[in-house]
């Protein structure tokens, strides 16, 4: 529990500007590994109010948002999105915990190219449809998971080797990667959110294309939305299609999260420390959040681009190995 010296009271902040610096101030706590105290203050990111979740038009039933110090026993809750698309991926792993806090009902209100990803998660009870009568909820935002859970003592409050979900959460069984010569790696080199850091989120396609043609070794796979491999806007059929490659390169998007959420091997382009986010501290060259994640740090696209195909060199020498050692 934060101290009460240390406690925010969140209805009584006017807006957003004046929230912004205690808000920056927990980022860079997580940063710090600090999780406890940065995670509380990472709920000033946006203050309780009663935006639609991204992609989803319909009316809210008239329930309370939580926030930290909410007593929540018994209650019913609808986890909802608030953020991106990563964002959903990254932190709804946490769904299937939220029983052991003492809540009864838990449903989901996610936009429909994300709920048959989020059908792969266990302990929920579905999807919060229109107008449905839903009495004793709460609203939990899906960013709020992390601290709502360490608050009811259901994750640690502290930094671990790896987190709930990281081994690959929404790997899907039924996916059979096939046997090829060639390693077979997708690439992604530009998102087109709005983050603050851009910069490192916007690779020069033509620095990609050329980079492919100097690394014959591999076979190459687009994972940009409109070049032809993946053809659905459902995030599960994504993801099968990322289970079925021998790795992924990308820059810090949600195709990153996605290839990290089914096991799959993934060089993520993190970038400048300047201009990284917190979610990939302390620097490393692993991150607690996806097991089979290695974060790149660079100072130019051409470094970043060299370290991760030093990677998969290595995963494709241990790939010979393991074959000659089966046969």
């Amino acid at each position: 529990m934060i101290p009460k010296d240390k406690q925010v009271n969140f209805y009584a902040i006017p807006n957003q500007k004046s929230a912004d610096p205690a808000y920056q101030y927990g980022m860079n706590l997580i940063r710090q590994g600090d999780w406890e105290y940065g995670f509380y203050l990472h709920e000033l990111r946006s203050l309780p109010d009663l935006r639609y979740p991204q992609g989803v038009k319909t009316d809210f039933v008239k329930s309370p948002v939580w926030i930290p110090g909410m007593n929540c026993k018994g209650k019913n809750a609808i986890v909802w999105s608030e953020a991106g698309w990563g964002d959903m991926l990254q932190f709804s792993r946490f769904i299937p915990l939220l029983k052991q806090a003492g809540l009864g009902e838990v449903k989901l209100l996610f936009p429909s190219q994300i709920t048959h990803m989020l059908n792969r998660l266990p302990n929920h009870d579905g999807f919060f449809l229109p107008k449905q009568s839903f009495p004793k909820a709460i609203k939990i935002k899906v960013m709020s998971l992390p601290y709502f859970l360490m608050e009811h003592k259901v994750i640690p409050a502290k930094p671990v080797e790896k987190i709930y979900g990281s081994e690959g959460i929404f790997r899907n069984s039924e996916i059979i990667k096939p046997n090829r010569e060639k390693p077979l790696i997708g690439y992604c080199y530009t998102t087109l959110n709005n983050s603050w850091n851009m910069k490192m989120k916007q690779m020069p396609k033509e620095l990609m294309d050329n980079f492919i043609k100097q690394h014959p070794e591999f076979d190459w796979v687009s994972l940009q939305q409109s070049d032809g491999f993946i053809t659905s806007d459902r995030w599960s059929d994504t993801a099968d299609l990322i289970q079925t490659l021998d790795g992924v390169v990308s820059v810090d998007s949600a195709i990153a999260h996605c290839a990290g959420s089914v096991g799959v091997p993934v060089a993520n382009l993190i970038g400048r420390e300047d201009l990284a986010c917190w979610r990939w501290y302390p620097k490393g060259e692993t991150t607690y959040w996806y097991d089979s994640m290695k974060t790149v740090w660079f100072d130019t696209w051409t470094e970043g681009l060299e370290e991760a195909i030093k990677h998969f060199k290595v995963q494709k020498k241990k790939q010979i190995k393991r074959k000659k050692e089966a046969a």
